[in-house]
Protein backbone atom coordinates (compact mmCIF):
# COMPACT_ATOMS: atom_id res chain seq x y z
CA UNK A 1 0.00 0.00 0.00
CA UNK A 2 1.15 3.63 -0.97
CA UNK A 3 0.70 5.53 2.14
CA UNK A 4 2.81 8.80 1.06
CA UNK A 5 3.89 10.08 -2.44
CA UNK A 6 6.71 12.42 -2.85
CA UNK A 7 6.09 16.15 -2.16
CA UNK A 8 9.68 17.05 -3.84
CA UNK A 9 9.78 20.59 -4.86
CA UNK A 10 9.95 21.56 -8.31
CA UNK A 11 14.22 20.86 -9.41
CA UNK A 12 16.30 23.83 -9.98
CA UNK A 13 18.97 22.59 -12.09
CA UNK A 14 19.79 19.32 -14.05
CA UNK A 15 21.19 17.34 -11.45
CA UNK A 16 18.26 17.66 -9.13
CA UNK A 17 15.85 16.88 -12.19
CA UNK A 18 17.64 13.94 -12.39
CA UNK A 19 17.70 12.51 -8.92
CA UNK A 20 14.01 13.56 -9.12
CA UNK A 21 13.42 11.03 -11.65
CA UNK A 22 15.20 8.45 -10.08
CA UNK A 23 13.21 8.51 -6.94
CA UNK A 24 9.87 8.48 -9.22
CA UNK A 25 11.24 5.72 -11.25
CA UNK A 26 11.78 3.73 -7.93
CA UNK A 27 8.40 4.81 -6.67
CA UNK A 28 6.66 3.20 -9.98
CA UNK A 29 7.92 -0.02 -9.64
CA UNK A 30 6.98 0.13 -5.91
CA UNK A 31 3.73 1.18 -6.75
CA UNK A 32 3.50 -1.66 -8.76
CA UNK A 33 4.31 -4.57 -6.76
CA UNK A 34 3.00 -2.76 -3.14
CA UNK A 35 0.19 -1.24 -4.50
CA UNK A 36 -2.42 -3.42 -3.60
CA UNK A 37 -0.37 -5.21 -1.11
CA UNK A 38 -1.82 -4.64 2.88
CA UNK A 39 1.09 -6.10 4.55
CA UNK A 40 3.82 -3.81 3.03
CA UNK A 41 3.11 0.07 3.36
CA UNK A 42 5.53 2.22 1.42
CA UNK A 43 6.38 5.74 2.36
CA UNK A 44 8.22 7.58 -0.87
CA UNK A 45 10.06 10.86 0.26
CA UNK A 46 9.51 10.97 4.34
CA UNK A 47 11.59 13.94 6.13
CA UNK A 48 11.82 12.50 9.92
CA UNK A 49 13.00 15.20 12.21
CA UNK A 50 14.28 13.93 15.44
CA UNK A 51 17.60 15.38 18.41
CA UNK A 52 18.07 18.21 15.85
CA UNK A 53 19.01 15.28 13.06
CA UNK A 54 17.20 15.21 9.97
CA UNK A 55 16.99 11.89 8.03
CA UNK A 56 15.39 12.25 4.29
CA UNK A 57 14.28 9.29 3.13
CA UNK A 58 13.82 8.04 0.05
CA UNK A 59 11.41 5.38 0.53
CA UNK A 60 10.60 3.77 3.79
CA UNK A 61 9.37 0.02 3.98
CA UNK A 62 7.14 -0.86 6.50
CA UNK A 63 6.59 -4.92 6.53
CA UNK A 64 4.98 -7.15 9.75
CA UNK A 65 8.63 -7.78 10.42
CA UNK A 66 10.27 -4.59 10.62
CA UNK A 67 11.27 -1.74 8.22
CA UNK A 68 13.63 -1.20 4.85
CA UNK A 69 15.26 1.65 3.83
CA UNK A 70 15.90 2.18 -0.19
CA UNK A 71 18.26 4.91 -1.01
CA UNK A 72 17.97 5.84 -5.18
CA UNK A 73 20.55 7.68 -6.36
CA UNK A 74 20.17 8.73 -10.02
CA UNK A 75 23.33 7.36 -12.75
CA UNK A 76 23.67 7.96 -15.95
CA UNK A 77 27.11 6.79 -16.59
CA UNK A 78 28.90 4.12 -14.60
CA UNK A 79 29.81 3.93 -10.54
CA UNK A 80 32.69 1.61 -8.94
CA UNK A 81 33.13 0.67 -5.77
CA UNK A 82 36.38 -0.78 -4.44
CA UNK A 83 37.34 -2.94 -2.00
CA UNK A 84 37.45 -0.24 0.89
CA UNK A 85 33.92 0.85 -0.04
CA UNK A 86 35.12 3.62 -1.66
CA UNK A 87 32.65 5.21 -4.43
CA UNK A 88 33.61 6.59 -7.88
CA UNK A 89 31.50 7.92 -10.87
CA UNK A 90 32.44 7.92 -13.99
CA UNK A 91 31.93 11.95 -15.58
CA UNK A 92 33.15 12.58 -18.97
CA UNK A 93 35.28 9.34 -19.15
CA UNK A 94 37.06 9.83 -16.10
CA UNK A 95 36.46 8.70 -12.59
CA UNK A 96 35.74 10.99 -9.43
CA UNK A 97 34.77 10.31 -5.64
CA UNK A 98 31.57 10.21 -4.48
CA UNK A 99 29.91 9.85 -1.18
CA UNK A 100 29.11 7.11 -0.53
CA UNK A 101 25.54 6.02 -0.46
CA UNK A 102 25.44 3.10 1.54
CA UNK A 103 26.83 5.35 4.97
CA UNK A 104 24.19 7.88 3.94
CA UNK A 105 21.63 5.20 4.12
CA UNK A 106 23.12 3.95 7.53
CA UNK A 107 23.19 7.25 9.02
CA UNK A 108 19.26 7.71 8.21
CA UNK A 109 18.41 4.16 9.38
CA UNK A 110 20.48 5.00 12.45
CA UNK A 111 18.69 8.37 13.18
CA UNK A 112 15.33 6.50 12.53
CA UNK A 113 15.84 3.82 14.62
CA UNK A 114 16.30 6.46 17.39
CA UNK A 115 12.94 7.71 16.40
CA UNK A 116 11.47 4.83 16.27
CA UNK A 117 12.83 3.89 19.58
CA UNK A 118 10.38 6.95 21.02
CA UNK A 119 7.41 6.29 19.00
CA UNK A 120 7.08 2.58 19.35
CA UNK A 121 5.97 2.30 23.14
CA UNK A 122 3.07 4.91 22.29
CA UNK A 123 1.73 2.55 19.73
CA UNK A 124 2.58 -1.10 21.43
CA UNK A 125 3.68 -2.30 24.69
CA UNK A 126 5.41 -5.86 25.82
CA UNK A 127 3.59 -8.13 27.58
CA UNK A 128 6.36 -8.20 30.18
CA UNK A 129 6.51 -4.47 31.31
CA UNK A 130 9.10 -4.75 33.06
CA UNK A 131 11.72 -6.00 30.33
CA UNK A 132 11.64 -2.17 29.67
CA UNK A 133 9.81 -0.27 26.16
CA UNK A 134 9.87 -2.57 23.20
CA UNK A 135 13.21 -0.90 21.02
CA UNK A 136 13.71 -0.46 17.63
CA UNK A 137 16.72 -2.54 17.84
CA UNK A 138 14.40 -5.57 18.48
CA UNK A 139 12.69 -5.56 14.73
CA UNK A 140 14.42 -6.95 11.32
CA UNK A 141 15.72 -3.73 9.55
CA UNK A 142 18.28 -2.78 6.67
CA UNK A 143 18.98 -0.71 3.51
CA UNK A 144 18.98 -0.86 -0.23
CA UNK A 145 20.90 1.22 -2.95
CA UNK A 146 18.50 1.21 -5.72
CA UNK A 147 20.83 2.50 -8.93
CA UNK A 148 18.79 3.93 -12.21
CA UNK A 149 18.39 1.44 -14.46
CA UNK A 150 20.37 2.86 -17.28
CA UNK A 151 23.53 3.09 -15.30
CA UNK A 152 25.94 0.81 -14.63
CA UNK A 153 27.75 -0.96 -11.72
CA UNK A 154 31.16 -2.11 -12.19
CA UNK A 155 34.25 -3.57 -9.59
CA UNK A 156 34.46 -6.71 -8.09
CA UNK A 157 33.89 -5.36 -4.55
CA UNK A 158 29.92 -4.64 -4.82
CA UNK A 159 27.91 -4.82 -1.71
CA UNK A 160 24.96 -6.88 -1.02
CA UNK A 161 21.81 -4.24 -1.69
CA UNK A 162 23.38 -2.68 -4.05
CA UNK A 163 21.37 -3.09 -6.82
CA UNK A 164 19.51 -1.56 -10.23
CA UNK A 165 15.77 0.49 -9.41
CA UNK A 166 14.57 -2.85 -11.28
CA UNK A 167 15.74 -5.43 -9.14
CA UNK A 168 14.89 -3.84 -5.94
CA UNK A 169 11.59 -4.93 -5.67
CA UNK A 170 12.78 -9.02 -5.55
CA UNK A 171 15.46 -8.29 -2.95
CA UNK A 172 12.74 -6.37 -0.45
CA UNK A 173 10.25 -9.64 -1.24
CA UNK A 174 13.32 -11.46 -0.50
CA UNK A 175 14.19 -9.79 2.52
CA UNK A 176 10.79 -9.84 3.72
CA UNK A 177 10.67 -13.31 3.18
CA UNK A 178 13.84 -14.29 4.98
CA UNK A 179 12.64 -11.93 7.54
CA UNK A 180 9.47 -13.88 8.07
CA UNK A 181 11.20 -16.91 8.67
CA UNK A 182 14.04 -15.50 10.79
CA UNK A 183 10.82 -13.89 13.45
CA UNK A 184 9.16 -17.43 13.72
CA UNK A 185 12.29 -19.66 13.99
CA UNK A 186 11.94 -21.33 17.09
CA UNK A 187 15.89 -21.78 18.00
CA UNK A 188 17.69 -18.72 17.19
CA UNK A 189 20.12 -17.01 19.55
CA UNK A 190 18.20 -13.49 18.89
CA UNK A 191 14.49 -13.38 18.75
CA UNK A 192 12.33 -10.36 17.06
CA UNK A 193 9.40 -8.50 17.51
CA UNK A 194 6.41 -8.76 15.12
CA UNK A 195 4.66 -5.76 14.19
CA UNK A 196 2.34 -7.87 12.72
CA UNK A 197 -0.30 -6.41 9.86
CA UNK A 198 -2.85 -4.72 12.43
CA UNK A 199 -0.44 -2.33 13.24
CA UNK A 200 1.13 -0.93 10.07
CA UNK A 201 -1.52 1.37 9.50
CA UNK A 202 -1.11 2.77 12.90
CA UNK A 203 2.63 3.36 12.24
CA UNK A 204 1.94 4.65 8.79
CA UNK A 205 -0.06 7.44 9.84
CA UNK A 206 1.91 7.79 13.05
CA UNK A 207 5.21 8.40 10.61
CA UNK A 208 3.30 10.51 8.39
CA UNK A 209 1.97 12.76 10.85
CA UNK A 210 5.42 13.70 11.65
CA UNK A 211 6.83 14.42 7.86
CA UNK A 212 8.19 17.26 7.64
CA UNK A 213 8.68 19.08 4.30
CA UNK A 214 11.89 20.68 3.84
CA UNK A 215 10.39 23.53 1.93
CA UNK A 216 7.63 26.23 3.17
CA UNK A 217 4.46 25.97 1.51
CA UNK A 218 5.12 22.52 0.35
CA UNK A 219 2.46 20.15 -0.67
CA UNK A 220 1.37 18.47 1.85
CA UNK A 221 1.73 14.47 2.46
CA UNK A 222 -0.59 12.27 0.60
CA UNK A 223 -2.40 9.69 2.63
CA UNK A 224 -3.95 6.22 1.49
CA UNK A 225 -7.33 6.94 0.86
CA UNK A 226 -9.02 6.01 4.23
CA UNK A 227 -12.48 5.30 5.30
CA UNK A 228 -15.13 7.70 6.91
CA UNK A 229 -14.92 7.72 10.10
CA UNK A 230 -17.41 5.69 11.51
CA UNK A 231 -19.11 6.41 15.15
CA UNK A 232 -17.73 4.51 18.19
CA UNK A 233 -20.59 3.22 20.20
CA UNK A 234 -20.37 1.65 23.72
CA UNK A 235 -18.66 -1.74 24.34
CA UNK A 236 -20.97 -4.57 23.19
CA UNK A 237 -23.22 -6.67 25.44
CA UNK A 238 -24.99 -9.99 25.76
CA UNK A 239 -22.34 -12.40 25.72
CA UNK A 240 -19.12 -13.69 27.99
CA UNK A 241 -15.59 -12.73 27.02
CA UNK A 242 -13.89 -15.77 28.81
CA UNK A 243 -11.47 -18.28 27.65
CA UNK A 244 -12.74 -21.49 25.90
CA UNK A 245 -10.76 -23.85 28.50
CA UNK A 246 -10.59 -22.39 32.19
CA UNK A 247 -13.37 -19.87 31.79
CA UNK A 248 -11.35 -17.04 32.87
CA UNK A 249 -12.43 -13.44 32.32
CA UNK A 250 -8.42 -12.33 32.27
CA UNK A 251 -7.13 -12.51 28.70
CA UNK A 252 -5.07 -10.59 26.20
CA UNK A 253 -5.57 -9.40 22.66
CA UNK A 254 -2.77 -10.84 20.27
CA UNK A 255 -1.84 -11.14 16.72
CA UNK A 256 -1.45 -14.73 14.95
CA UNK A 257 -0.38 -16.14 11.90
CA UNK A 258 -4.55 -16.53 11.43
CA UNK A 259 -5.23 -12.61 12.48
CA UNK A 260 -6.06 -11.61 16.24
CA UNK A 261 -7.05 -14.04 18.84
CA UNK A 262 -7.42 -14.02 22.71
CA UNK A 263 -4.68 -15.49 25.42
CA UNK A 264 -5.69 -16.36 28.34
CA UNK A 265 -3.42 -15.16 30.86
CA UNK A 266 -3.89 -18.28 33.47
CA UNK A 267 -3.85 -21.28 31.51
CA UNK A 268 -2.16 -19.99 28.56
CA UNK A 269 -5.17 -21.50 26.34
CA UNK A 270 -5.88 -19.24 22.64
CA UNK A 271 -9.43 -18.27 22.24
CA UNK A 272 -10.56 -17.56 18.76
CA UNK A 273 -12.67 -14.34 18.77
CA UNK A 274 -15.68 -15.87 16.84
CA UNK A 275 -15.98 -18.56 19.90
CA UNK A 276 -16.51 -15.81 22.22
CA UNK A 277 -18.07 -13.08 19.64
CA UNK A 278 -20.10 -15.84 16.18
CA UNK A 279 -21.28 -12.98 14.71
CA UNK A 280 -17.75 -11.80 14.13
CA UNK A 281 -17.61 -14.04 10.88
CA UNK A 282 -20.30 -11.84 9.50
CA UNK A 283 -18.44 -9.09 8.57
CA UNK A 284 -16.35 -7.57 10.70
CA UNK A 285 -12.65 -6.63 11.24
CA UNK A 286 -10.58 -5.98 14.44
CA UNK A 287 -8.82 -2.18 14.26
CA UNK A 288 -6.33 -1.52 16.83
CA UNK A 289 -5.66 1.53 18.54
CA UNK A 290 -2.73 1.49 21.28
CA UNK A 291 -4.20 -1.13 24.01
CA UNK A 292 -8.21 -1.07 22.50
CA UNK A 293 -9.40 -3.15 19.96
CA UNK A 294 -12.01 -2.40 17.54
CA UNK A 295 -15.00 -4.28 16.18
CA UNK A 296 -15.92 -2.72 13.18
CA UNK A 297 -18.44 -3.42 10.56
CA UNK A 298 -18.35 -1.31 7.00
CA UNK A 299 -22.32 -2.09 6.22
CA UNK A 300 -23.47 -1.00 9.61
CA UNK A 301 -21.29 1.53 9.83
CA UNK A 302 -19.91 1.05 13.69
CA UNK A 303 -17.15 0.63 15.65
CA UNK A 304 -17.61 -1.13 18.86
CA UNK A 305 -14.89 -1.58 21.76
CA UNK A 306 -14.42 -5.00 22.11
CA UNK A 307 -11.54 -5.42 24.09
CA UNK A 308 -8.55 -3.76 26.06
CA UNK A 309 -5.42 -5.03 26.91
CA UNK A 310 -4.23 -5.30 30.60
Amino acid sequence: MIVKNSDAPTPKDKFEAAGLKAEQQMAYYLQRAFGDDKQVFVLNGLRIEHGGNVAQIDHLILHPYGWIIVESKSVTSEVSINEHGEWARKWEGRFQGMPSPIKQAERQLELFNRFMDEKIPTLITRRMQMLGPIKASEFQSGILIAISDNGLISGKHRPDGVLKAEAIVDEVKNRIQQNRKTAKALFTLKTYQDLGEGNLQDFSQMLLSHHTPLVQGAPKPVAAERKPAVPVVPPIQGFQKQCRKCQSTKLEMLWGKYGYYLKCLECEENTPVAAVFPEFKEGYKIRKQGPQFFLEHAEKGTSVLFHTNP
